[in-house]
Protein backbone atom coordinates (compact mmCIF):
# COMPACT_ATOMS: atom_id res chain seq x y z
CA UNK A 1 0.00 0.00 0.00
CA UNK A 2 2.84 2.67 1.04
CA UNK A 3 4.50 1.72 -2.30
CA UNK A 4 1.55 2.02 -4.68
CA UNK A 5 0.24 5.32 -2.40
CA UNK A 6 4.13 6.58 -3.65
CA UNK A 7 3.62 6.09 -6.68
CA UNK A 8 -0.02 6.92 -7.11
CA UNK A 9 -1.23 3.78 -8.66
CA UNK A 10 -3.93 2.97 -6.04
CA UNK A 11 -6.32 0.55 -7.97
CA UNK A 12 -10.47 2.13 -8.64
CA UNK A 13 -11.42 -1.22 -7.37
CA UNK A 14 -10.20 -1.31 -3.78
CA UNK A 15 -11.93 1.60 -2.81
CA UNK A 16 -8.80 3.41 -0.84
CA UNK A 17 -7.49 6.75 -1.07
CA UNK A 18 -4.23 6.88 0.75
CA UNK A 19 -2.45 10.05 1.49
CA UNK A 20 1.45 9.70 3.36
CA UNK A 21 1.95 12.15 5.90
CA UNK A 22 5.47 13.22 6.80
CA UNK A 23 5.44 15.38 9.64
CA UNK A 24 3.41 15.25 13.32
CA UNK A 25 1.93 18.59 11.84
CA UNK A 26 0.48 16.48 8.91
CA UNK A 27 -0.80 13.93 10.86
CA UNK A 28 -2.87 16.56 13.43
CA UNK A 29 -4.15 18.24 10.48
CA UNK A 30 -5.28 14.65 9.06
CA UNK A 31 -6.75 13.47 12.59
CA UNK A 32 -8.45 17.09 12.55
CA UNK A 33 -10.12 16.98 9.36
CA UNK A 34 -11.36 13.45 9.70
CA UNK A 35 -12.91 14.29 13.18
CA UNK A 36 -14.70 17.22 11.82
CA UNK A 37 -16.46 14.72 9.49
CA UNK A 38 -17.48 12.24 12.26
CA UNK A 39 -21.33 11.88 12.39
CA UNK A 40 -21.23 8.82 14.41
CA UNK A 41 -17.91 7.41 15.99
CA UNK A 42 -14.08 7.75 17.07
CA UNK A 43 -12.10 4.68 17.78
CA UNK A 44 -8.71 5.67 18.72
CA UNK A 45 -5.98 3.37 19.93
CA UNK A 46 -2.93 5.54 21.23
CA UNK A 47 0.52 3.92 21.56
CA UNK A 48 3.48 6.15 23.67
CA UNK A 49 4.49 8.58 20.99
CA UNK A 50 5.65 12.33 20.62
CA UNK A 51 1.84 12.66 19.38
CA UNK A 52 -0.06 11.15 21.97
CA UNK A 53 2.01 12.42 24.83
CA UNK A 54 1.28 16.06 23.32
CA UNK A 55 -2.21 14.64 23.49
CA UNK A 56 -2.61 13.48 27.39
CA UNK A 57 -0.20 16.43 28.36
CA UNK A 58 -2.41 18.34 31.22
CA UNK A 59 -2.02 21.90 29.34
CA UNK A 60 -2.32 20.02 26.07
CA UNK A 61 -6.17 19.64 25.18
CA UNK A 62 -9.52 20.84 26.61
CA UNK A 63 -9.81 17.37 28.28
CA UNK A 64 -13.38 18.24 29.88
CA UNK A 65 -15.01 18.91 26.05
CA UNK A 66 -14.80 16.01 23.51
CA UNK A 67 -15.57 16.39 19.85
CA UNK A 68 -19.08 16.24 19.17
CA UNK A 69 -21.29 15.78 15.41
CA UNK A 70 -22.39 18.44 13.03
CA UNK A 71 -25.24 19.58 15.57
CA UNK A 72 -24.02 19.33 18.37
CA UNK A 73 -24.64 15.88 19.64
CA UNK A 74 -22.19 13.47 21.44
CA UNK A 75 -20.04 11.42 19.29
CA UNK A 76 -19.43 7.57 20.38
CA UNK A 77 -15.85 7.92 21.46
CA UNK A 78 -13.75 4.56 22.57
CA UNK A 79 -10.21 4.84 23.59
CA UNK A 80 -7.66 2.67 24.53
CA UNK A 81 -4.49 3.97 25.71
CA UNK A 82 -0.64 2.68 26.14
CA UNK A 83 0.13 1.90 29.87
CA UNK A 84 3.75 3.24 29.34
CA UNK A 85 1.85 6.61 28.92
CA UNK A 86 1.29 5.78 32.40
CA UNK A 87 5.13 7.20 33.59
CA UNK A 88 3.86 11.04 32.49
CA UNK A 89 3.22 12.96 35.31
CA UNK A 90 -0.57 14.15 35.55
CA UNK A 91 -1.66 11.36 33.07
CA UNK A 92 -4.05 9.74 35.24
CA UNK A 93 -6.08 12.85 36.05
CA UNK A 94 -6.22 14.01 32.21
CA UNK A 95 -7.52 10.58 30.93
CA UNK A 96 -10.15 10.81 34.12
CA UNK A 97 -11.28 14.15 33.01
CA UNK A 98 -11.97 12.43 29.31
CA UNK A 99 -13.75 9.56 30.70
CA UNK A 100 -15.88 11.85 33.06
CA UNK A 101 -16.56 14.39 29.47
CA UNK A 102 -17.80 10.72 28.30
CA UNK A 103 -15.08 9.02 26.27
CA UNK A 104 -14.45 5.69 27.02
CA UNK A 105 -11.26 4.81 28.46
CA UNK A 106 -9.08 1.68 28.44
CA UNK A 107 -5.43 0.73 28.97
CA UNK A 108 -3.45 -1.77 26.76
CA UNK A 109 0.06 -2.78 27.24
CA UNK A 110 2.40 -2.74 23.86
CA UNK A 111 -0.01 -0.87 21.41
CA UNK A 112 2.21 -1.12 18.37
CA UNK A 113 0.77 2.21 16.74
CA UNK A 114 -1.74 5.04 17.05
CA UNK A 115 -4.69 5.31 14.75
CA UNK A 116 -8.09 7.31 14.80
CA UNK A 117 -11.09 5.78 12.89
CA UNK A 118 -13.98 7.61 12.35
CA UNK A 119 -17.21 6.47 11.24
CA UNK A 120 -15.39 3.39 9.89
CA UNK A 121 -14.73 4.94 7.11
CA UNK A 122 -12.00 7.36 7.30
CA UNK A 123 -8.39 7.37 9.41
CA UNK A 124 -5.40 8.58 10.50
CA UNK A 125 -2.06 5.71 11.01
CA UNK A 126 -0.05 7.11 13.27
CA UNK A 127 3.34 5.68 13.68
CA UNK A 128 5.46 8.59 15.04
CA UNK A 129 6.11 5.86 18.12
CA UNK A 130 8.44 4.08 15.32
CA UNK A 131 9.92 7.62 13.63
CA UNK A 132 9.21 10.49 15.99
CA UNK A 133 9.20 12.51 12.85
CA UNK A 134 6.09 11.10 11.69
CA UNK A 135 7.08 9.64 8.48
CA UNK A 136 6.07 6.93 7.17
CA UNK A 137 2.35 7.57 8.69
CA UNK A 138 -0.96 7.66 6.58
CA UNK A 139 -4.55 9.43 5.95
CA UNK A 140 -7.09 6.70 4.44
CA UNK A 141 -10.25 6.65 3.34
CA UNK A 142 -12.23 3.50 2.35
CA UNK A 143 -11.39 -0.08 1.34
CA UNK A 144 -10.62 -2.97 3.89
CA UNK A 145 -8.16 -1.32 5.68
CA UNK A 146 -10.20 0.77 7.40
CA UNK A 147 -12.40 -2.17 8.74
CA UNK A 148 -9.42 -3.60 9.94
CA UNK A 149 -8.47 -0.44 11.52
CA UNK A 150 -11.59 -0.51 12.95
CA UNK A 151 -11.27 -3.78 14.17
CA UNK A 152 -7.72 -3.46 15.58
CA UNK A 153 -8.88 -0.67 18.19
CA UNK A 154 -12.03 -2.58 19.03
CA UNK A 155 -10.73 -5.67 20.01
CA UNK A 156 -7.83 -3.69 21.53
CA UNK A 157 -9.96 -2.18 23.90
CA UNK A 158 -12.20 -5.00 24.28
CA UNK A 159 -8.94 -7.02 25.84
CA UNK A 160 -7.90 -3.63 27.39
CA UNK A 161 -8.55 -2.80 31.57
CA UNK A 162 -11.21 -0.11 32.01
CA UNK A 163 -10.44 2.87 33.57
CA UNK A 164 -10.97 2.72 37.62
CA UNK A 165 -14.77 4.76 37.89
CA UNK A 166 -14.93 5.61 41.42
CA UNK A 167 -19.04 6.00 40.38
CA UNK A 168 -19.99 2.52 39.93
CA UNK A 169 -19.80 1.96 43.61
CA UNK A 170 -17.45 -1.43 43.68
CA UNK A 171 -14.87 -0.11 45.92
CA UNK A 172 -17.69 -0.05 48.63
CA UNK A 173 -18.96 -3.24 47.51
CA UNK A 174 -15.86 -5.18 48.19
CA UNK A 175 -14.32 -3.18 50.67
CA UNK A 176 -11.49 -1.28 49.37
CA UNK A 177 -10.86 2.39 48.86
CA UNK A 178 -11.12 4.38 45.26
CA UNK A 179 -7.20 4.53 45.42
CA UNK A 180 -7.02 1.03 45.82
CA UNK A 181 -8.77 0.31 43.16
CA UNK A 182 -7.10 2.66 40.95
CA UNK A 183 -3.10 0.99 42.29
CA UNK A 184 -4.82 -2.15 41.56
CA UNK A 185 -5.90 -1.80 37.80
CA UNK A 186 -2.85 0.20 37.29
CA UNK A 187 -0.65 -2.51 38.88
CA UNK A 188 -3.13 -5.26 36.55
CA UNK A 189 -2.48 -3.04 33.03
CA UNK A 190 1.44 -3.32 33.23
CA UNK A 191 2.34 -0.15 35.62
CA UNK A 192 4.98 -0.32 38.21
CA UNK A 193 5.15 0.50 41.24
CA UNK A 194 6.96 3.94 40.97
CA UNK A 195 4.90 4.69 37.72
CA UNK A 196 1.44 4.19 40.38
CA UNK A 197 3.08 6.28 43.32
CA UNK A 198 4.04 9.39 40.59
CA UNK A 199 0.18 9.06 39.32
CA UNK A 200 -1.17 8.71 43.15
CA UNK A 201 1.18 11.16 44.45
CA UNK A 202 2.56 8.89 47.11
CA UNK A 203 5.51 7.14 47.84
CA UNK A 204 6.25 3.99 46.28
CA UNK A 205 6.79 2.08 49.90
CA UNK A 206 2.41 3.68 50.99
CA UNK A 207 1.95 1.69 47.23
CA UNK A 208 3.30 -1.45 48.74
CA UNK A 209 1.78 -1.17 52.02
CA UNK A 210 -1.65 -0.84 49.92
CA UNK A 211 -0.72 -4.04 47.85
CA UNK A 212 -0.68 -5.78 50.98
CA UNK A 213 -3.73 -4.33 52.22
CA UNK A 214 -5.13 -5.75 48.76
CA UNK A 215 -4.05 -8.81 48.81
CA UNK A 216 -5.20 -9.50 52.27
CA UNK A 217 -8.90 -8.01 51.32
CA UNK A 218 -9.39 -10.52 48.50
CA UNK A 219 -7.30 -13.45 50.66
CA UNK A 220 -4.67 -13.70 47.91
CA UNK A 221 -0.88 -14.56 48.93
CA UNK A 222 0.80 -13.21 45.27
CA UNK A 223 0.35 -10.38 42.74
CA UNK A 224 -0.07 -12.85 40.22
CA UNK A 225 -2.84 -14.55 42.34
CA UNK A 226 -4.40 -11.29 43.04
CA UNK A 227 -5.04 -9.91 39.42
CA UNK A 228 -6.50 -13.51 38.97
CA UNK A 229 -9.26 -13.04 42.30
CA UNK A 230 -9.82 -9.53 41.05
CA UNK A 231 -10.50 -10.21 37.48
CA UNK A 232 -12.53 -12.85 38.43
CA UNK A 233 -14.66 -10.81 41.02
CA UNK A 234 -14.82 -8.20 37.73
CA UNK A 235 -13.06 -5.75 39.85
CA UNK A 236 -10.71 -4.92 36.90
Amino acid sequence: IHRRARENLLADDDGLSAQLLESIAEIRAATAEIASEAEHSMYCAWANSERTRALVAPDGEDHDRLPTDSTGRPLEIISVYDTSLLEIPGVLDVLRRRQAAGEQVRLAHAIPFSTVVVDERAAVLDLSNIDERGIGSAALRGGPLITALHRFVRRTFDDGLPMPDPRDGRTHIIGLTERDLVALTLLAAGSSDASVARQLGVSVRTVERRVRHIMETLGTSSRLQTGVEAARRGIV
